[in-house]
């Protein structure tokens, strides 16, 4: 699903880790990857923590140009992801 939405445009995706992991008080999953942007070859990285809880898929997706933007603002992305709490 995550990769259908990202290469619409034409982009390039390589899944590069994907592992159970809690989220949101879930047993959910974390993964990440790595994406080639069509219209300008910007290479991106990123990651999205998710769950499903009654039926409903809840994430948090965090992509960024990977040699500048990516590292500096995913631990916050991280920590945020991490804070996450999906309700009944």
């Amino acid at each position: 699903m995550f990769e259908g939405m990202l290469t619409r445009d034409g982009s390039s995706f390589r899944l590069v880790k994907l592992e159970p992991a809690a989220f949101g008080g879930r047993g959910g999953f974390r993964f990440e990857f790595a994406l080639t942007r069509r219209r300008d070859n910007v290479q991106l990285s990123g990651f999205a923590w998710g769950a499903v809880s009654r039926g409903e898929l809840f994430t948090v997706l965090y992509l960024a140009p990977r040699l500048e933007f990516y590292p500096r603002h995913a631990p916050r992305a991280e920590s945020i992801a991490r804070s996450a709490v999906v309700r009944e």
